[in-house]
């Protein structure tokens, strides 16, 4: 992995990402989307990771309004779930 990931290729990083993100494996999604800089879709990452914070910091520095509005759906979704679950048990 480190190996890869120090290739300048970006292209190759973010399709790689992308996979990963799509297999579920969001850790490795993280370190390859932090490696090429996309803040846009390490948010989303970050949701699936349960790191709110890092998932709202990481979308303010995307500077895309969009991408801030759809990480605070994902983060109220998410909340939501939670509580639901929490008041379950």
């Amino acid at each position: 992995m480190e190996s890869f990931i120090t290739d300048p290729n970006q292209a190759d990083i973010l399709k790689t990402g992308d996979r990963c993100f799509d297999g579920k494996l969001y850790n490795a999604a993280e370190l390859l989307y932090i490696k090429a800089g996309n803040n846009q879709k390490l948010a989303q990452v970050y949701v699936m990771l349960q790191k709110y914070a890092l998932a709202l910091e990481a979308a303010r520095k995307s500077n895309i309004p969009k991408v801030l509005e759809s990480s605070l759906l994902l983060l109220r979704q998410s909340w939501r779930v939670q509580i639901r679950l929490h008041l379950r048990s």
